[in-house]
């Protein structure tokens, strides 16, 4: 049965234009046509409660009915969101200063919020780095995120004016990250996104930018083992990371039992809120929190078996209310 406010939603917001367009790219990678894919769409939208994205990330035009209905569609996933969270503590995620103040215990980096300081302390914050990280504290994600170079900055009073006109108002340090994940990714620090429902890990994966690609490859939360290549946003496969030609397949996160432990004790500071995405930097001796959300982004899922999450979700709820 789909998702009544979902298919609502989704209505008001729906593109014809880009259904046509999930639609010649469906066409373009099948033996489907173009019409038969745009009506295939519509339809499950309304019976599966799957955008245009879902049916292009999970292939569903090669999907039995079944395999659609096990699928983790959007309106699946904001289900769990509206089942497992409190949406009264959006707020905590939504705005950067709260949710550092909330995780402050998984979080070692200094942090400075340029409304709430001078001038002078910015300067004696950025010291002797070239770069800093800084962003709008209500920006979702990495959008509004930014590394900054301040080569041959020296009026910080002009800078820090800059930066709050443009709503950057919290500045961080830059993160070292493991030299292995070096090795794999570059100097680009790579980000694990590890989900939790109840308190136990069910899902991970690896994120890494290389100039405009972001790449996500599966990670094994058990063993912390990639377990297939990278794939970009319209779902091209890289076997190797584009920069350091290192194979995906078969890479194991360092520390991970450490990142796992991370996530699973993080999960535990909001009791209302029990399905979270968590992602995290691998340091040189630990790990580190980088953000938070209560809404994961279920897109990342396109990497993993994606029936067999679905299960292992539903088992952590059932098992949780039996």
């Amino acid at each position: 049965m789909a998702d009544l406010d979902y298919i609502k939603n989704r209505i008001r917001e729906m593109s014809l234009t880009s259904m046509i367009s999930a639609a010649n790219s469906v066409h373009n990678r099948s033996n489907v046509s173009t019409v038969h894919a745009l009506f295939d769409i519509a339809k499950c939208g309304i019976k599966y409660s799957a955008g245009y994205t879902d049916y292009l990330n999970n292939a569903f035009e090669t999907k039995t009915p079944d395999e659609r209905r096990e699928t983790i569609t959007r309106g699946v996933n904001n289900a769990y969101v509206r089942k497992l969270n409190s949406p009264d503590l959006d707020s905590c995620f939504n705005d950067k200063r709260q949710l550092y103040a909330l995780y402050r215990d998984f979080i070692s980096r200094d942090i400075i919020d340029i409304e709430k300081t001078s001038a002078d302390n910015l300067k004696a914050f950025v010291g002797d780095n070239v770069k800093i990280v800084v962003r709008k504290p209500d920006a979702k994600g990495n959008d509004g995120t930014f590394v900054l170079n301040l080569l041959g900055v020296n009026d910080f009073e002009n800078l820090r004016e800059r930066l709050l006109n443009m709503g950057l108002s919290l500045a961080e340090r830059l993160v070292t990250q493991h030299r292995e994940m070096e090795r794999l990714c570059g100097e680009s620090v790579a980000v694990i996104r590890v989900v939790t429902v109840n308190n136990v890990a069910v899902f991970a994966c690896l994120n890494s930018v290389y100039g405009k690609l972001k790449l996500t490859a599966p990670i094994n939360e058990k063993t912390g083992v990639i377990t297939s290549s990278a794939v970009d946003e319209q779902n091209g496969m890289f076997h190797r990371h584009p920069l350091t030609d290192r194979r995906f397949y078969g890479f194991k996160i360092p520390l991970w039992h450490d990142v796992i432990s991370l996530a699973e004790r993080a999960s535990l500071v909001l009791s209302s809120v029990k399905y979270c995405g968590f992602d995290i930097a691998v340091l040189p001796d630990k790990p580190e929190l980088i953000d938070a959300t209560s809404f994961p982004r279920h897109d990342y899922y396109r990497v993993c078996d994606n029936s067999v999450l679905r299960r292992k979700i539903e088992q952590r709820i059932s098992n949780e209310i039996n």
